[in-house]
C-alpha cells in the first residue's frame, strides 16, 4: 500500500482512505445520495485498483531491468 500522496500543487501528504470516501460521499450528497457506506465501499475500490496499478506498474518496470543485466534504463 501507499502512504503519500502528490498533491496538484505538489505538496506530499499522507493518503487517507476517508478523504477519498468524503469526497465521494460530497459528490454523492450533491445529485441525492444519502448512502455514506457506499460513498466508502466506492474508496476502498479506488484504492484497491490504485494498488494493483501501481504493483503491475512496479513488474513491468522490474521486468523491463532484467532484461539489461540488472541494470535500470536511464
Amino acid at each position: 500500500m501507499f502512504n503519500t500522496i502528490i498533491k496538484r500543487d505538489g505538496r506530499t501528504a499522507a493518503y487517507d482512505v476517508e478523504k477519498i470516501a468524503r469526497a465521494i460521499f460530497r459528490a454523492a450528497t450533491s445529485v441525492g445520495g444519502k448512502d455514506y457506506q457506499t460513498a466508502y465501499r466506492l474508496a476502498l475500490q479506488v484504492q484497491q485498483r490504485l494498488e494493483e496499478k501501481i504493483s503491475s506498474l512496479s513488474s513491468a518496470h522490474c521486468r523491463a531491468d532484467s532484461g539489461h543485466g540488472g541494470k535500470g534504463i536511464d
